[in-house]
C-alpha cells in the first residue's frame, strides 16, 4: 500500500469502522501499520537519529506528526509512505514530486543528478522509491555492459595442480588425506572485490520486493561468484578510497547509489530482522542547496557567488570565536559584497507580529550585514497563502541598509527578481 503526505502532515491510526479519506495533509493507517511506523519513530529517537516523526496525543488518542523531512519510508509490511514538500499554491502530489526530484538533483554527494526528468514518467502511479531503485538497476546494467572490475587477491587453498607458493605445513597435513592435492598460496584474478560485493548486497536487500525480483534476479546471475558484504559500512569507506585512488571511474555513479541505500540511517534492523527502509532528507538543506544553485546560475556571469562563506567571526579578539556562515554572498568585480542572502524553509505570516519571523533569523542577518559591510540583505522564504509578495524593510533611518523579505514562488521560480534588488 502506498501513501503520500506532505511535511508537517498528520498520521492517524485507522479505526475498524473508520470512513475518513486520506489527503495530502493527513493519512489514516491500519492499526498494524501505524504500530510499525511508531516502532520506527521510537527507534530513531533511541538511536538519536534526526527525529522525522513525533508521537503526540490529541483528545487522548495517539497520532504522529511528520517533521520537515522529505523522502520515503518503507515498512516491513511493504507499506510505503512518501513525504513531499508542502508548497503553495498547493501543488498536486505529482507536481510536488517533480519539484522534489529537481531539488534533490542539486544535493552534493548524492546520485540524483542522474535523474533526467524528461526520461521519468511521473504520475499518480509513480513512487519515489521505485524511481530511485529503477535508476540504480539501470546503473548496474550499464556497469555489466562495461564489465565488472576484477582484482588480484591472495588466496590459500588445496589444488590438483602446483601454482604459486606451497605452504609446507598445510601441504603435509593435506597430503595425509588427499595426497593428490597441493596446498598453495597464489594470486587469483577475481571479480569478488569490495565494490562488487556492495552492489550484490544492495541487490540482495532490494530483491525482497516481489515486483522487483525478476529484473534483480537477472542481474544477480552476473554476481554468482561474488560474496555478500559482511561489513557494508567499512566496505563503503574502502570503496570510496578505491574510487579516488585508482581507475574506478566506471563505479563513481553507482557508488553514490550504494552509499544512499546502505547508509547507516537508511536500513532499520534489529536482531537481524528486516524492518524497513527510510530515505529521508531535511527539507531546509534541500531547499537551501536548490536555491543556492539557482542563484549561482542567475548571477555567475557578472558576479561572484560564494556559498557557505566562513571567513568572519563574531568575536575577533583575543581569539576568534563564533564563526559566521551566511548562505550566500554576492560579490562584484571589486570583491565588494553587494548582496548577502540567507535561505529559510519556514512558513511566515505577514499578518502576525513581526511577520512570524524568528527573531534569531533577524539578528543573525543583521550581524552578517555588519560584519561583511553589506547594505543589501535578503531573507528568502517560500511563498504561502499568508505571505505572497516581497517586503522591503530598512535597518537604518537614512535607509542606506535594507532587508528584503523575499517570497520564492515555485511556479514562476522568480529568483531572477533578485537582480532588481541590487
Amino acid at each position: 500500500m502506498h501513501y503520500t503526505i506532505c511535511e508537517y502532515g498528520t498520521i492517524y491510526p485507522q479505526d475498524d469502522n473508520s470512513t475518513e479519506e486520506n489527503s495530502f495533509e493527513e493519512i489514516f493507517l491500519p492499526l498494524s501499520t501505524f504500530h510499525l511506523l511508531k516502532t520506527l519513530a521510537l527507534e530513531y529517537q533511541e538511536r538519536k537519529v534526526n527525529q522525522v516523526i513525533s508521537l503526540q496525543y490529541q483528545q487522548g488518542k495517539e497520532l504522529m506528526k511528520v517533521k520537515n523531512f522529505v523522502g520515503v519510508i518503507e515498512l516491513a509490511d511493504d507499506t510505503q509512505i512518501e513525504i513531499l514538500p508542502k508548497i503553495y499554491p498547493y501543488a498536486s502530489s505529482v507536481e510536488s514530486k517533480k519539484m522534489l526530484i529537481n531539488m534533490l538533483k542539486t544535493l552534493p554527494n548524492l546520485p540524483f543528478i542522474t535523474l533526467q526528468e524528461s526520461h521519468l514518467q511521473i504520475d499518480n502511479q509513480s513512487f519515489l522509491l521505485e524511481i530511485f531503485i529503477h535508476q540504480f538497476l539501470k546503473e548496474v546494467e550499464k556497469l555489466l555492459q562495461q564489465g565488472l572490475q576484477h582484482d588480484y587477491i591472495l588466496k590459500e587453498e588445496a589444488q590438483p595442480y602446483l601454482s604459486g607458493k606451497v605452504i609446507v605445513s598445510q601441504d603435509i597435513k593435506q597430503k595425509l588425506t588427499q595426497p593428490h592435492l597441493f596446498y598453495t598460496q597464489f594470486q587469483a584474478f577475481v571479480a569478488d572485490t569490495i565494490p562488487n560485493r556492495l552492489i550484490k548486497t544492495v541487490l540482495h536487500q532490494l530483491s525482497r520486493r516481489p515486483s522487483l525480483q525478476p529484473p534483480i534476479n537477472n542481474l544477480l546471475i552476473a554476481f554468482e561468484q561474488i560474496s555478500l558484504s559482511k561489513t557494508p559500512l567499512a566496505d563503503l569507506i574502502a570503496m570510496e578510497k578505491d574510487i579516488r585512488s585508482y581507475h574506478s571511474k566506471s563505479y563513481e555513479k553507482i557508488f553514490l547509489w550504494i552509499q544512499l541505500f546502505l547508509q547507516e540511517s537508511a536500513w532499520t534492523n534489529w536482531a537481524g530482522d528486516y524492518f524497513g527502509l527510510a530515505l529521508l532528507f531535511p527539507m531546509q538543506q534541500v531547499f537551501e542547496r536548490y536555491i543556492s544553485q539557482q542563484i549561482n546560475v542567475i548571477f555567475q556571469e557578472n558576479y561572484q557567488v560564494i556559498s557557505q562563506e566562513k571567513s568572519k567571526y563574531l568575536i575577533v579578539f583575543p581569539i576568534q570565536q563564533f564563526g559566521l556562515q551566511p548562505d550566500i554572498l554576492i560579490k562584484d568585480k571589486n570583491e565588494k559584497v553587494v548582496m548577502l542572502i540567507d535561505i529559510k524553509w519556514k512558513i511566515i505570516d505577514e499578518k502576525k507580529r513581526n511577520m512570524g519571523i524568528d527573531e534569531q533569523d533577524m539578528y543573525q542577518i543583521y550581524v552578517y550585514g555588519q560584519k561583511y559591510d553589506c547594505e543589501n540583505l535578503v531573507l528568502i522564504y517560500p511563498q504561502n497563502s499568508d505571505f505572497q509578495e516581497h517586503k522591503i524593510l530598512f535597518l537604518e533611518e537614512n535607509q542606506t541598509k535594507k532587508l528584503t523579505i523575499f517570497s520564492w514562488k515555485w511556479q514562476e521560480n522568480n529568483l531572477t527578481n533578485l537582480l532588481d534588488i541590487l
